[in-house]
C-alpha cells in the first residue's frame, strides 16, 4: 500500500491487517485483533465507546466507559461473560488488584461474614482464646481464666482483704468488726469483751434465758424411766438403776402418778432429792426411805412411797416403790431424774 497509513474498522471476530507504510492501525469491536507491519508503527487497539458500543456477544451500558486501557487478553476474558453477567459490572470501578482479592473465594461472601462476630458487644462460642495479660494490670483488656487464677493465689491471706486491719496478731484471737473505720480488726477477748470456754471470769449480774436438758445421766442431764407395775404395801423393785447405770451423785427426783384405774390417785406429782451410789454394795438389807413431797389433781386417800435399798448379791444399789394400798390393775409410772452434783 502506498499510503502513508491504513485502517480498518471490523465488527466480526477476526481482523487481520498487513501495511508496509508508516502506520498501521486497527479497529475492532470483537474479539480477536491481528496487526503486523514492518513498519515503525504497528498497533492493534480494541475499543468500545461509551456511546454506541454494541456485540453480538454482551452489550455493555452507559456507565461502562472505555476498556482502551485493557490489553488484548483482558478483553479476551470478558467476551467469555454472558450479557447477565457483564450487567452485573455495569457501573463498578474495580482494578485488577481488587479483582485479585476475590482469589480462592469458594462461597458466598456474606455467608462467611454472618460467621464473623461484630466489633460491637461479639458474642463468641465454644472456647476463645486471648492473650494473658501481665499480673497487676487494671485496663479494659480481657482477663483470661489464667489471668484470673493467678490473681487470686496472690491474695491467699486475711491481711490482704480490703476491709480488714490485722496487727500483731497473737494465738486465740478473733475478729471483730470496728464500724468506726469499717474494716475488721483482731481482738484478743478480753479487747472484744468476751469470755473464753475455759474458765471463764464474768463480772457483773449474770442472767440466762433457761437451761434446755438433754438426756443422759450427766450434770444438767435428765433420766427417764417408765414402770409399769401393780403397787402394794411391800416395796417392790422399780429395777430402774438395773436397768440403765446411774453414776454416784445427787439427783432431783419427780415421779408422775396416775393409777386411779387400779384405784389409786388421779395427776399426782411427787418430788424429792435422792442419793445414789454407782459403785459396788456390799451389806445386804441397806436401805432409807425417801421423804416425798406430793401434789396434783385427786390423791383419793392414796399415797406412794420410794426408798433405796443395797443388796449384796447384786453390787448396786436399788430404788424401790410400795404403796398404802394395793391397786386393782398394774400402771405406769414415770420417774425423771436430774443430776445435780
Amino acid at each position: 500500500m502506498a499510503n502513508d497509513s491504513i485502517t480498518i474498522n471490523q465488527s466480526v471476530n477476526s481482523v487481520t491487517a498487513t501495511s508496509q507504510s508508516s502506520s498501521a492501525s486497527v479497529t475492532d469491536t470483537e474479539n480477536t485483533v491481528t496487526a503486523s507491519g514492518t513498519s515503525p508503527t504497528a498497533s492493534a487497539t480494541q475499543t468500545i465507546s461509551t456511546a454506541s458500543a454494541t456485540s453480538s456477544r454482551f452489550a455493555l451500558g452507559a456507565s461502562l466507559s472505555s476498556l482502551s486501557d485493557m490489553n488484548v487478553n483482558t478483553a479476551d476474558a470478558l467476551a467469555l461473560l454472558s450479557a447477565a453477567e457483564v450487567q452485573l459490572l455495569d457501573g463498578a470501578i474495580v482494578t485488577t488488584t481488587q479483582l485479585n482479592f476475590l482469589s480462592g473465594v469458594s462461597s458466598s461472601l456474606q455467608d462467611q461474614l454472618n460467621l464473623k462476630a461484630p466489633l460491637a458487644s461479639p458474642t463468641f462460642t465454644g472456647n476463645p482464646i486471648a492473650p494473658t495479660q501481665s499480673a497487676g494490670n487494671n485496663s479494659t483488656r480481657i482477663a483470661t481464666t489464667a489471668y484470673v487464677d493467678n490473681a487470686v493465689s496472690l491474695e491467699n491471706t486475711i491481711e490482704e482483704l480490703d476491709d480488714t486491719s490485722i496487727t500483731s496478731v497473737a494465738n486465740n484471737e478473733l475478729l471483730q468488726y470496728n464500724s468506726s473505720s469499717s474494716k475488721w480488726v483482731n481482738r484478743t477477748f478480753a479487747e472484744a469483751g468476751v469470755a473464753p470456754v475455759a474458765t471463764p471470769t464474768f463480772t457483773g449480774q449474770i442472767t440466762h434465758s433457761g437451761v434446755i436438758l438433754t438426756a443422759g445421766t450427766s450434770i444438767d442431764q435428765v433420766k427417764t424411766s417408765v414402770v409399769s407395775m401393780t403397787v402394794t404395801p411391800t416395796f417392790q423393785d422399780t429395777n430402774i438403776t438395773q436397768s440403765g447405770a446411774m453414776p454416784t451423785g445427787t439427783y432431783v427426783m419427780l415421779l408422775h402418778v396416775n393409777d386411779a384405774a387400779g384405784g389409786g390417785s388421779a395427776e399426782a406429782y411427787y418430788s424429792a432429792i435422792i442419793n445414789i451410789y454407782g459403785g459396788t454394795t456390799s451389806a445386804d438389807d441397806f436401805s432409807s426411805e425417801v421423804d416425798l413431797h406430793r401434789s396434783g389433781g385427786s390423791d383419793n386417800g392414796k399415797m406412794i412411797f420410794i426408798r433405796t435399798r443395797s443388796e449384796a448379791d447384786t453390787n448396786n444399789v436399788r430404788i424401790e416403790m410400795a404403796a398404802n394400798f394395793t391397786a386393782s390393775s398394774a400402771s405406769n409410772y414415770t420417774f425423771k431424774f436430774r443430776r445435780l452434783i
